[in-house]
Parts: C-alpha cells; structure tokens; sequence
C-alpha cells in the first residue's frame, strides 16, 4: 500500500456500523429495482426511472460506505464526499453528540465526523458509547503526540445532555 492510500478497514478506521451500512445498501438496491420496475411495466415513464432510481446506489455510498475515520500515527482522516486531514497534534477537545463527534483544534476551529454517532439510550443511560470510546482513544493519542498526560475518559456519566433529552421526550 502506498504511503499516502488511505485504509478502507483496519483497527485504527471507524465506518458507520455495519448493519446500518447494510440496512442502506439494501434499501438503494431495493429503491432502484422498484424504480425499474415501475419504468418498465409504465407506471411512471421511463425518464423518470432513470431519474429516480439509479442516483441511490451512489448516495448510499457516499454517505454510508465510503465515509470513514482514519488514525494514523501522525494525522486524523476524515473520508467523505470530500477527505480532510488534519495534524494529531492539533486536536484538543471532542464532544460525541447525535449527528457525529465534533473535535476541536488547538486554533478554534474543528471538524465533525459523522460515522461516530452517540445515541440517545448512551446518554440517557449513563454508559460509554462507541463514539465516547473513539473520541478517548483519539484526544489520548493526540496529547501523546503533544507529551501531555492522557485525558479523562469521554462520556459513561449522567451530564448536562440528560435534562434537555428528559424534557424533549416528555419525561
């Protein structure tokens, strides 16, 4: 492998969850051979088959396969419609939330990966998800790279996010 390919699995890449990844799969498959269906047996014209069907094969792999989050031993990858690098040195903070993990870099700025969701049940529940998992190992293999000491562990404790989860679910 060339020194600059990015891996597609390994233990060091993080992809959306499998059965997710699998679920989308099937789900554009099925969209599209419904579109065909309905082009050829002319319950829709046929332009609006093409037009319909085929576009989901490709966004089911821009935004469930291909994305991914790469740690090397120098940077942090982010895979997706387009790919971000970003120095390990420079990540500060990550905070795990619903629609992906956000890491903060040491200049203000950050970057959101999406394949690392935390879900409701984990902070309702008070238990470490796999994004919290994520997020410790990377913050931890940044402040090395830095020479500091390794941060606390993310999440497994009731915070803040419980409250407003409570109130918006009527409990």
């Amino acid at each position: 492998m060339a020194s600059d390919a990015i891996p597609f699995r390994g233990p060091n890449v993080w992809r959306h969850p499998t059965a997710l990844v699998g679920f989308f799969v099937l789900l554009g498959i099925a969209w599209t051979a419904l579109a065909a269906w309905f082009g050829f047996t002319g319950e829709i014209h046929p332009a609006q088959a093409i037009v319909l069907g085929p576009p989901a094969l490709p966004v089911v792999w821009g935004m469930f396969v291909h994305p991914r989050l790469v740690l090397t031993d120098d940077e942090v990858i982010v895979v997706g419609l387009m790919t971000m690098r970003y120095r390990l040195s420079d990540i500060v903070g990550a905070e795990p939330g619903y629609h992906g993990t956000w890491f903060q870099l040491a200049n203000g700025d950050g970057f959101m990966a999406a394949m690392l969701e935390h879900p409701n049940y984990a902070a309702w529940l008070g238990i470490r998800s796999r994004a919290d998992r994520v997020a410790t190992t990377i913050l931890t293999a940044a402040a090395a790279k830095r020479g500091e000491p390794a941060p606390e562990p993310i999440g497994g404790k009731r915070g803040k996010g419980d409250l407003g989860a409570g109130i918006s679910m009527g409990l």
